[in-house]
């Protein structure tokens, strides 16, 4: 017989941060062309951590939720998280730069043609409309699902 999980949704805080860059990376790692933007390094984890940082922080329009599952906890005590989301509801002029400088360990002239065609189709479809859904879902691959 098999059991059902109780997952809850939830706001990600700061205390989340690194547990949201470990499961983008564990989403996006057998990736190649995510690999070749952004590398698998030290530094560029800490890119990822500090941007989940700071916009949780300092930008109300970003808006982070968790799946958690209260019965499995993680190596610091809390609940682990299976999945994460992000909506972002600016517009473009309000939002600013949609990424920080990049890391000297990224391939900076690639990631300015991708934001860009991200940025550009974002127009393209959504005008100037202010629900933006930036990741629907980053799902961790584990025994939780």
């Amino acid at each position: 017989m098999s059991t059902t999980k109780s997952f809850k949704m939830e706001r990600a805080t700061l205390e989340d941060v690194s547990a949201l860059t470990e499961i983008w990376w564990a989403a996006v790692s057998s990736n190649p062309t995510i690999q070749r933007m952004w590398p698998d390094t030290p530094g560029v984890r800490k890119w990822w951590s500090d941007v989940f940082y700071d916009e949780i922080s300092n930008k109300p329009f970003h808006h982070y939720v968790k799946v958690i599952d209260p019965e499995s906890l993680a190596a610091n005590g809390r609940p682990r998280i299976a999945a994460y989301a992000k909506w972002d509801t600016s517009t473009p002029e309000e939002r600013g730069p949609r990424c920080p400088p990049w890391h000297e360990d990224m391939d900076s002239e690639i990631l300015d043609a991708f934001i860009g065609r991200v940025d550009g189709e974002r127009r393209r479809v959504m005008g100037d409309l202010r629900n933006d859904r930036e990741t629907s879902c980053i799902i961790r691959k584990c025994d939780l699902c």
